[in-house]
């Protein structure tokens, strides 16, 4: 069986449908969407042979999307998964739906549980929209998601990298499952969302080669951030003898930020001694901040709370200073979850928005001192966005200054760049303690 610590599985392949357990998942995906119930999918192209390729399409599904019903001391649902492929010419090619029926013991784990796997078509190459829907069988309510991809054909005189699958997990195995891939079995991340509960990162491609080609190939990969800043670097020198070679890389993300960021893969022919010619593939996926690295500093988790906790809760974590990382996850846990505004989703909407201002503060207004220590970076971290800036950075009597606006709360903050050196200093109010947060935080929504 294939599964992740912390997931449910399903897979249905054709009309066949392979069920396996139960197994919690920690909430926090940061792509999931309400409306949609946080179901998502994701898809990839692959060799079969010389005229078709094999269209795999990843979906995840929360059980928190769907309607549990108890029988039998157990809770129980039921949903339907039906796919359909379209050309570019908008005609169906392919299509089919599956039944999934799912169970869990305690109805804790409803909330925490998500169902996930894969289906495959064997298609020929070209460009194709997905259309994914499931259907709760209690209620009948309904989530649809629509993706595009593209296919290449298999390259006839040289060589060519697949497209790339995002995964939770990759062993090697030599037992064939409907997961294997050449030797491998391999988790999909339909989201490819990684940091939260993931800070092991994978993927997997191949190297599609005629025998002309076969030889020593070195294939290098990279991760960088929205600018372009590389973040990791790896890769391996592989020997090609078949027309398909699979390759597989993971790298360590815990230590890299919220964000977006780009895997590129270049594979290099080394046995052409004269051109050493080269072909690039590159995809995106997302990092979110991780529960993991919550106790591992106390001085920066301390820092990141600082601004939205209560006097009680900051008494509270100050008491762990000494305590063990366990305790210290598990008062933040219990410090975000009070704060979940739609604790039905798999993502906490107000945790994610505080760090993603948590970073704008730190690049936008940090410089002798880090962003979210300025008053601007306070009052953005603290408030959001403001409605309005009125900027006066030029002028002959007074020294530049901004004004912030916040009109849906009736707040206004006024800063000066006393100094002349780029920091605002708030002059006006002269604290924000009397403002609520409650107001401007709907943005978590």
């Amino acid at each position: 069986m294939l599964h992740s610590s912390k997931k449910a599985l399903f897979i249905g392949v054709g009309f066949f449908i392979f069920c396996f357990g139960i197994i919690p998942c920690a909430t926090g995906l940061e792509d999931f969407r309400e409306k949609n119930g946080g179901f998502v999918i994701d898809a990839a192209g692959f060799w079969e042979n010389s005229e078709i390729s094999l269209l795999e399409v990843y979906y995840s599904l929360p059980y928190s999307a769907l309607q549990f019903v108890k029988r039998d001391d157990l809770y129980k649902a039921r949903f339907d998964l039906s796919i359909v492929v379209y050309n570019a010419q908008g005609t169906q090619v392919m299509g089919d739906r599956w039944g999934f029926p799912v169970q869990v013991e305690d109805q804790s784990e409803i909330g925490v549980s998500f169902a996930y796997s894969q289906v495959r078509f064997q298609i020929p190459p070209g460009v194709y929209k997905i259309k994914a829907k499931v259907e709760d069988r209690h209620n009948k309510k309904s989530y649809a998601v629509e993706e595009e991809t593209e296919i290449a054909p298999f390259p006839i005189e040289k060589f060519g990298l697949t497209q790339i699958q995002f995964a939770e997990l990759i062993d090697p195995d030599s037992i064939e499952t409907p997961f294997s891939k050449h030797g491998y079995r391999i988790a999909p991340n339909a989201d490819r969302t990684f940091g939260e509960n993931r800070a092991d990162f994978f993927f997997y491609s191949e190297l599609l080669s005629t025998p002309e080609n076969y030889g020593d190939f070195r294939i290098d990969y990279r991760l960088s951030n929205e600018k372009d800043s590389l973040c990791v670097e790896n890769g391996a020198t592989i020997s090609v003898n078949d027309p398909v070679t699979p390759f597989t890389g993971s790298a360590d993300i815990s230590n890299l930020k919220d964000g977006t960021y780009t895997l590129t893969l270049v594979a290099e022919n080394l046995s052409d001694h004269e051109q050493h010619e080269k072909v690039v593939t590159h995809d995106e996926f997302s990092i979110v901040w991780s529960q993991i690295s919550w106790g591992g500093d106390y001085k920066e988790a301390y820092r990141q709370i600082l601004y939205i906790a209560s006097d009680e809760e900051l008494d509270g974590f100050k008491k762990l200073e000494d305590a063990t990382d366990e305790e210290r996850i598990d008062f933040l846990v219990r410090f975000w979850a009070k704060r979940d505004p739609i604790p039905r989703t798999p993502q906490n909407e107000y945790m994610q928005e505080h760090f993603r201002r948590l970073q704008y503060a730190n690049e936008a207004f940090g410089s002798t001192i880090p962003g979210w220590r300025t008053d601007m970076g306070r009052i953005y971290i603290k408030f959001g966005e403001p409605d309005e800036i009125d900027r006066h950075p030029f002028n002959f009597d007074t020294a530049p200054y901004e004004i912030w606006l916040y009109y849906r709360c009736g707040y206004r903050f006024v800063f000066v760049d006393e100094n002349g050196y780029g920091r605002y200093n708030m002059v006006e109010p002269s604290t924000e303690g009397t403002y609520s947060t409650e107001c401007t935080n709907r943005a978590y929504e």
